[in-house]
């Protein structure tokens, strides 16, 4: 059914009445809202205007609204659950935590899994940023960062909790009772909500022209146009803690209660007083005239520009809350991902910041917000170092990008009439070029910038990145295995087996693949590689090669096909291959423990691959740590190997897990199961694995890192091994000593020596070779026999094979530079560089359009370049020859 059928068939506002309510319509927006006694209005602007503003009286901070929020649903039989974090780790369909029922879906509100509690209360910190250009200019009522209490029922026949009469009556009591809110001021306006894949009729609670809460009775599970009824009914509610706190302290805008002390602090940091008056009357005339614009518009020209830098302070404020919290869970700036919304919002803070012109570091500010908002959220308090540091390292490559920016620009949108939406977005995307650089532009050049272009380009960007694109997955194999039995799996109840008797349920390619009712083999999985062995079948060895699990049916794959018909087999695994896989596993979760001890909490796990020899763990971080982080992760690595720590393997429902690790136990990413195998290294690291592993850490004998890189933004990989392997390693390395040693005609002692001398010897070469370049530089003038004049220009021919390319292009840069218009051509074998002094492109030339001009005319060379150097490749001395007598002559033809 559709929305509007799904909303009338529920017929589901009456019981309303029951608390003493009575319907009416509003005359303004035709909506339907319910309150005690006859209105006009729904309660809600532009309906109703904002009467609770007064600026007097005391501020009620987040935090008191928070704790009243949960003892009041905890008095009432609600269990008070810890908030998840605000990256939505546990879901595969979204990047960010967007509402409280999100720690919820699917699992809970499809049925799937019981919840941690019902009913229960949660206070969650939440990021939406599809309206993030409205942060600031609503006043408050559009926030990126918020906290969303919600207490929620997940009711069933047989067990039912409460529904939508008991929620209204909880909100009518905490608002009005609790809070004090006086009960004729409150109206419950009927609407509809979807969210996260599932829906329902609700009702907004409003008080004096704000929005404070919403009560949603999900009831539909949303799949495509379709609402599909749920086999649960949820309570699902959102009261604005930020609201709440705004409403009860009467402050002209929602950023004096968030934030009290922090933006005074920055108010005085940039200069700029706070002016009350000139708030009063922007409300005054936002009450008037329903509408920002209009109401700004009333205002002179200096109280709309103060007023303009508030906005952007207030954006300021929200964004680098929210920015301290993504990177605190994870979200790292990047290109991609989450890791591209995170850098989405530090960009437009440090936009705002400099349209304030302020002086102030970005990280000084974040300071600020980590100091306050860790009195409630202690894990912004450790993560402190590294959330500053990147913060630091973003505000550099904003302000270096700015300053390299506006050419790019131009190639986008110069010479168009107006700046369009899908250009800003490509120059975002593509070179992470900030939006008031295309605004800077396009008032250079005199392109309209539309009405409304910042909304639509912010809005076009997070619907972009919002949501994580669905990936197929190859299909693995085509064989149906469903009308067999699920394979029994013995590597998990018994991993330290060798031998094991089986049967044959099914052959399949002719007996090279066959199916067994049991198995000790581990089909390929989470990081983790098949094992290998063999199958013993009426005395002849079959050799398993290769290993896959299809719906819970293990694969063998086999060297060569069973011809006989036969049921029994004995299998045996290849038990120092699947030993040492077990402890690069288990070693694999002992390093990410340290790594996340060592380099913050910011640390989760980007992918994994366990092997024999050298196992890879790419964890999300901001830069390659140092040698002495190096050596503190293997340290605590090691010392917990020592420590011969227990591994624990627990098998346990979802919500469980959840409530008793966090959703920490994700590393390995999203695991879509009713229950999760736990496994747990004692006091060090838990995690949802389905891979296997030491029953102690004392098994993995040692680990050593042996290559750390930078593989992508935001992502380093740490290669390492267990003991198994580091006696390889160190041989290969004993080995590249040995044949460095002999290079140099040393011993192994004395190659760090030699070396150094080397390393001297080539810096003083080095230094030599700088002094003969700038001697060549200098004498390649236009009264140089070498030089061949070209109209306007003059151009020397040299031959320097065996010059190394870096000298080449030192002299290119020195000769240019000196003479602005000489055009240098370099040969090196078959290779040919062109370098140009500025006049050259003052005169109209293009060094990599001449190249194509040319190269499409002569056979067999290749090339490309910029204005002013280029390169070009032949596949013989005879080719480079014509290129260069063409080149001659259409820059003699054309001066």
């Amino acid at each position: 059914m559709d929305r509007s059928m799904s909303l009338n068939a529920q017929n589901s506002f009456d019981f309303l009445s029951e608390l003493g309510l009575q319907r009416f319509k509003c005359k303004i927006c035709g909506e339907y809202f319910w309150a005690t006694k006859r209105r006009d209005t729904c309660g809600e602007f532009p309906c109703s205007p904002y009467t609770f503003i007064d600026g007097e009286g005391r501020v009620f901070e987040v935090r008191y609204i928070r704790e009243k929020f949960k003892e009041f649903f905890n008095k009432r039989g609600h269990e008070i659950i810890e908030p998840y974090p605000t990256v939505a780790r546990w879901r595969t369909d979204l990047y960010l935590t967007i509402a409280s029922i999100i720690d919820f879906q699917p699992y809970v509100t499809d049925g799937i899994v019981e919840p941690p509690a019902n009913p229960l209360v949660v206070v969650q910190p939440c990021i939406r940023l599809e309206d993030i250009d409205k942060v600031g200019l609503t006043l408050g009522r559009h926030l990126s960062i918020f906290e969303m209490g919600g207490h929620h029922a997940f009711n069933r026949e047989e067990d039912w909790i409460y529904w939508k009469k008991e929620t209204v009556q909880f909100c009518h009591e905490f608002t009005t009772e609790c809070l004090g809110i006086p009960e004729e001021k409150v109206t419950y306006k009927e609407s509809f909500w979807e969210g996260g894949g599932n829906a329902g009729p609700s009702v907004e609670c409003l008080v004096d022209g704000l929005e404070l809460s919403t009560l949603v009775f999900m009831e539909f599970k949303v799949i495509g146009d379709e609402y599909i009824k749920m086999p649960i009914k949820v309570v699902d509610t959102g009261y604005g803690m930020e609201r709440f706190s705004w409403y009860m302290s009467g402050t002209p805008s929602a950023f004096e209660a968030i934030y009290p002390g922090i933006l005074d602090k920055l108010l005085e940091n940039l200069n700029i007083p706070y002016e009350g008056k000139i708030f009063n009357k922007l409300i005054l005339n936002l009450n008037s005239e329903r509408d920002l614009s209009r109401a700004l518009l009333k205002m002179n020209t200096d109280e709309r520009d103060y007023l303009t830098k508030i906005f952007s302070i207030f954006s300021i404020l929200d964004h680098t809350k929210c920015f301290a919290f993504m990177v605190c869970d994870g979200a790292l700036p990047s290109n991609s991902g989450v890791g591209y919304l995170s850098r989405l919002v530090i960009r437009r803070a440090l936009r705002h910041l400099r349209r304030v012109k302020g002086e102030i570091p970005i990280s000084e500010i974040i300071k600020w917000q980590i100091d306050y908002w860790s009195r409630d959220f202690e894990k912004l308090g450790k993560a402190r170092k590294a959330i500053l540091e990147i913060a630091e390292i973003e505000a550099h490559k904003y302000e270096t990008l700015l300053s390299k920016s506006l050419k790019i620009v131009g190639k986008y949108i110069g010479g168009k009439k107006t700046v369009d939406v899908q250009s800003a977005v490509t120059l975002y995307d593509s070179h992470g070029i900030p939006l008031e650089v295309v605004e800077e532009y396009a008032r250079k050049h005199g392109i309209t910038v539309p009405e409304g272009f910042e909304e639509q380009f912010y809005k076009e960007l997070v619907k972009r990145h919002e949501q994580i694109e669905e990936t197929k997955e190859e299909e693995t194999v085509s064989i149906d295995v469903k009308k067999y039995p699920e394979t029994y799996k013995l590597y998990y109840e018994k991993p330290y087996e060798k031998k094991f008797k089986a049967k044959i349920l099914a052959r399949f390619n002719d007996g090279k693949i066959i199916l067994l009712d049991r198995t000790l083999f581990y089909p390929e999985g989470g990081g983790q590689p098949y094992d290998k062995g063999r199958l013993l079948i009426n005395g002849e060895e079959y050799m398993v090669e290769k290993v896959i699990d299809v719906e819970n049916r293990v694969l063998h794959y086999l060297d060569k096909p069973i011809k006989a018909d036969v049921v029994n087999v004995v299998g045996e695994i290849d038990w120092d291959r699947r030993y040492a896989l077990m402890k690069a596993h288990t070693g694999t979760h002992i390093l990410l423990g340290a790594l996340i001890r060592v380099l913050g909490l910011h640390v989760w796990q980007a992918g994994a691959q366990k092997s024999t020899m050298i196992s890879r763990l790419d964890v999300t971080h901001f830069k390659v740590p140092t040698r002495e982080q190096i050596i503190a992760i293997e340290n605590k690595a090691n010392k917990i190997i020592k420590e011969g720590r227990k591994v624990r393997v627990h098998i346990m429902p979802r919500t469980l897990a959840e409530k008793k690790w966090g959703v920490k136990i994700y590393q390995g990413g999203v695991v879509p199961y009713k229950k999760l195998r736990i496994v747990e290294i004692e006091n060090w690291d838990s995690e949802a694995c389905g891979g296997l592993h030491c029953s102690s850490t004392s098994e993995v004998g040692a680990l050593k890192i042996t290559n750390v890189t930078k593989i992508q933004e935001g992502v380093i990989r740490f290669e390492f091994c267990t003991l198994d392997g580091l006696l390889q390693y160190s041989r290969d390395l004993e080995e590249k000593l040995h044949k460095i040693a002999s290079i140099l005609s040393t011993s192994r002692e004395d190659t760090v020596r030699k070396v150094v001398t080397l390393v001297n010897r080539a810096k003083s070469l080095d230094t030599a070779v700088d002094k003969l370049l700038n001697t060549v530089a200098k004498s390649l003038s236009p009264e140089s026999p070498l030089s061949q004049k070209l109209g306007d220009l003059y151009l020397v021919e040299l031959d320097l094979e065996g010059l190394e390319e870096h000298h080449i292009n030192k002299l290119g840069r020195l000769s240019t530079s000196m003479y602005k218009n000489l055009v240098l051509l370099v040969k090196t074998g078959n290779i040919v560089r062109i370098m140009t002094g500025k006049e050259f492109a003052k005169l109209g030339f293009n060094v990599g359009e001449i190249i194509r001009e040319i190269i499409s005319k002569v056979k067999e060379c290749r090339g490309g370049g910029s204005k002013t150097f280029g390169l070009v490749k032949c596949s013989s001395r005879k080719n480079v020859d014509e290129f260069i007598n063409r080149l001659k002559k259409l820059i003699s033809s054309r001066c």
